[in-house]
């Protein structure tokens, strides 16, 4: 049987397109770019090292943001085991301190005149002596309640006994300004006018130097909260926290104070359990 031409010919392509597949022939591959014109990313920078200083503010930031923790009451700082055992030595430093500084404080010298002074001051020593977090289970539990409430009492009582004396001392030393100003243009001046005043003087800085001393003993009552903060129990924690970092918080009028309380605060904001605490 003889095949037409036709039909040869489509045998022949069917034949082919078998043997050989029926890929398309290849695209020819676009020139490479030289190297030139290949745009190079910059490389990323390296994070700049932190500072000791930055280190430690990062870290503590890190505490204080955690969620609360999940408590056991089992646990020593819970049960004030921590205060007692580790806080022990530091405690008493703090109280041999603060005794030094009570001691001086009542030996301030008032004139007869100022009894009422007198009898305000040796009342604030009095209330600052009477305060320690304690040793038994009640004394503890209520440290941090009643270190909030001290310190309220000590700001309302010692802040207008320096107000009002620094209020007189100030007049005072206006006074012997004018005296000391005309006696240098040559005007006349007794000197009982000094002696007045330097007297005046006299009877109005003690009550101030007592209320010097109250901030003073507030830096180790402030030193004193840290530790129950440091090895107390997150209950002492939150309320060191909240009576101490009050939106309204004035800073104490002495710096090594203030710098304590703000201590106290930082670290009654986290809190470390476990077997390492």
């Amino acid at each position: 049987m003889r095949l037409s031409s036709g039909l040869l010919l489509s045998c022949l392509l069917s034949l082919g397109q078998i043997a050989c597949g029926s890929k398309e022939a290849p695209k020819e591959e676009e020139p490479s770019k030289p190297a030139a014109e290949v745009k190079a990313e910059p490389p990323s920078e390296p994070e700049p090292a932190l500072s000791p200083e930055e280190q430690a503010k990062k870290l503590q930031e890190m505490r204080e943001n955690q969620p609360e923790p999940t408590l056991d009451p089992n646990e020593p700082r819970e049960k004030f085991e921590l205060v007692k055992k580790k806080g022990k030595t530091t405690l008493s430093g703090i109280y041999t301190e603060r005794g030094n500084i009570l001691v001086q404080m009542r030996e301030i010298k008032f004139d007869e005149k100022s009894e009422l002074d007198k009898a305000k001051v040796k009342k604030l020593a009095d209330l600052i002596e009477s305060f320690g977090v304690g040793e038994t289970a009640n004394e503890l539990e209520t440290a941090a309640e009643r270190f909030c409430q001290l310190i309220a009492d000590l700001r309302k009582d010692t802040e207008p006994i320096e107000a009002e004396g620094q209020e007189k001392l100030k007049a005072i030393e206006a006074e012997l300004v004018a005296l000391e100003k005309k006696q240098n243009e040559g005007g006349k001046v007794a000197t009982s006018q000094y002696e007045k005043l330097e007297k005046e003087k006299k009877i109005a800085s003690a009550p101030v130097l007592g209320a010097s001393y109250v901030w003073l003993a507030m830096k180790t009552l402030y030193q004193e909260a840290f530790v129950l903060a440091d090895l107390g129990p997150r209950r002492a924690q939150l309320t060191l926290r909240d009576c101490i970092g009050k939106a309204d918080a004035k800073p104490v009028p002495y710096e090594l104070a203030e710098e304590e309380r703000k201590r106290t605060l930082s670290r009654a904001k986290w809190y470390r359990s476990g077997p390492d605490q």
